[in-house]
């Protein structure tokens, strides 16, 4: 059962352990992981209308058969909205440069540290909720006010 209707993550990783161990961080603090093996597995979970509403998704970058950046673009071409978060062994501002470049919202250093990995998500999917926030009125208000719907109390104002 999902602790959170709200929080849905699609982990693409190709080993299990990775899987399992995310699995565990993510049921911990709310969130519901649904697993994929590889980047057509990840595909059709994306396209299928019988799956959950995903809030996130979290790729290994190193996927076998698969280049990183590449199928980044691939998934931000898909859900060009949806967070998407990278897990890499490797500790190299050069990928880490290149995963955002390709479309990355963020990336995870392997060994996993939970708080890392939860804080990255919650960030996240917090700026994806709060994206029109700070949008002025009005880019916010799709159309013109008439005279009648301006409300103003000052006297000069109503005279």
């Amino acid at each position: 059962m999902r602790a959170d209707p709200n929080r849905c993550l699609l982990l693409i990783d190709d080993e299990p352990a990775q899987r399992r161990l995310v699995t565990a961080i993510g049921a911990r603090a709310g969130w519901w992981v649904r697993g994929a093996s590889d980047s057509d597995a990840a595909r059709k979970m994306l396209d299928d209308p019988q799956e959950p509403k995903f809030d996130a998704i979290l790729l290994d970058h190193w996927l076998p058969g698969e280049e990183g950046s590449e199928l980044i673009r691939q998934l931000r071409a898909l859900r060009p909205n949806l967070p998407l978060l990278v897990l890499t062994a490797q500790n190299d501002v050069c990928v880490a440069v290149d995963a955002m470049r390709a479309g990355a919202s963020d990336f995870v250093v392997k060994p996993l540290a939970p708080d890392r990995l939860l804080a990255a998500l919650n960030t996240a999917t917090d700026r994806r909720k709060s994206s029109g926030e700070l949008r002025p009125l009005s880019e916010k208000i799709s159309k013109t006010l008439g005279f009648e719907e301006i409300v103003g109390s000052a006297p000069q104002f109503r005279t």
